[in-house]
């Protein structure tokens, strides 16, 4: 009652705790969005959630550390909270044309199996990746086609140190062309058969040197790797989860969460100051009617009670308007998603897509309104003691 009272200082005040609240609301989706999208780039480009390799392989990056016993580890994925392994040859090499070289990294793969844990099908411009058994395709990506000068069904000559230390080599033709969000990223990685792989490395039959692993549930990947650490034994194999494959990433995510956790203390701090002085101004407007309270018998309890009530209210619709504005701005305006394509060079640099998506998901939502409120009712905690403070004799001389 006492809020309708007053219409037109109750309106600017919830507008302004809501038109706040959106701008959380939004900052923290779009947040949000860019972490998914980081994670995802990770995850979808080549890495997959988790790798396993020879404990030693990636710090001497030998041809002849393998995995030992593929036909544990295979038992070892055959889990539901694994959606997909890709087993993989891998090994630096030097790819070159009539016309020029480029020095990088080339994943022999099941092509089957490469397509359930990785996004280069949906990546593939033209042609399609090596199939299994084809020992003379090559797919590499767009902007290594353009430094090497070379086009769909052109030959490339691929060169990369053996099991023995030798040079080994072979020539393959191109049946594929892929693009990335970066042009680093069509540059560091080609595509060919595990078999291929094997003998350009003269390596035996069924060897590989990791296994690219997708889960079904990205929350479980701590727990998932735990798991295959324990069945497979740390000596033989190394588990790592993508956060420990490029930890400089997982850096940037935590300093980002500990940013905006500054970043949201300083706004909720702002907004509580508002909110303490529209009160204090409200209750030094109403020292006679308290007085007036309290001399008909109200407690100072009461007082107290009453305009905690109101601070709660103001906060609640505060809170719906907030929800509402970011609701209408997110699905209708952005449709779930950021386009930041006019900045896509930008973008491309870090290995980034142009577009974020920016999902306005019910936890979001609860733990902004949720802090609103609080604020709001800790803001009134200091005017509504004041109030239930003041003298009825006082409170009635004042006018």
């Amino acid at each position: 009652r006492n809020l309708v009272k007053r219409p037109k200082r109750t309106a600017i005040l919830i507008s302004a705790i809501g038109v706040g609240l959106f701008g959380v609301i939004l900052f923290q989706v779009l947040l949000d969005g860019f972490m998914v999208m980081m994670v995802d780039t990770v995850v979808d480009t080549t890495m997959g959630h988790i790798q396993i390799h020879h404990p030693e392989y990636r710090l001497q990056q030998e041809s002849s550390l393998v995995v030992a016993n593929n036909d544990l580890v295979t038992k070892a994925l055959t889990r539901p909270s694994v959606r997909a392994f890709s087993p993989r040859v891998v090994s630096r090499c030097l790819v070159s044309s009539a016309r020029a070289a480029v020095a990088s990294q080339f994943l022999a793969i099941d092509a089957q199996r490469e397509g359930q844990v990785t996004d280069i099908n949906e990546r593939l411009m033209e042609g399609q990746l090596p199939q299994r058994g084809d020992k003379k395709g090559i797919c590499i990506g767009l902007a290594m086609a353009r430094k090497l000068k070379v086009n769909m069904g052109d030959k490339v000559v691929i060169m990369a140190r053996d099991l023995d230390g030798e040079m080994g080599g072979a020539a393959l033709r191109i049946c594929g062309l892929f693009k990335a969000h970066s042009e680093s990223v069509e540059k560091a990685v080609v595509y060919m058969s595990a078999e291929s792989g094997r003998n350009v490395l003269a390596l035996g039959p069924g060897t590989y040197h990791e296994y690219a692993i997708r889960l079904e549930r990205a929350k479980e990947l701590d727990k998932v790797a735990n798991e295959l650490r324990t069945l497979l034994g740390k000596d033989k194999w190394a588990v790592e989860t993508w956060a420990q494959l490029e930890p400089v990433i997982k850096q940037q995510i935590d300093l980002s969460w500990v940013s905006t956790t500054i970043m949201f203390g300083i706004v909720f701090i702002a907004l509580s100051f508002g909110i303490l002085n529209a009160f204090m101004m409200e209750i030094f407007k109403r020292i006679h009617e308290f007085g007036v309270m309290m001399s008909l018998g109200t407690r100072p309890f009461a007082v107290f009670r009453t305009l905690i009530y109101e601070g709660l209210f103001v906060g609640l619709l505060g809170g719906a308007v907030g929800t509402s504005l970011a609701i209408v701005f997110n699905e209708l305006l952005l449709q779930n998603e950021l386009d930041l394509s006019r900045w896509a060079s930008g973008m491309k640099h870090f290995n980034f897509a142009s577009k974020v998506p920016m999902y306005l998901t019910p936890s979001t939502v609860l733990m902004c309104v949720s802090a609103t409120v609080c604020v709001c009712l800790i803001a009134t905690l200091y005017p509504a003691l004041r109030a239930a403070w003041f003298k009825p004799v006082e409170a009635l001389r004042h006018y």
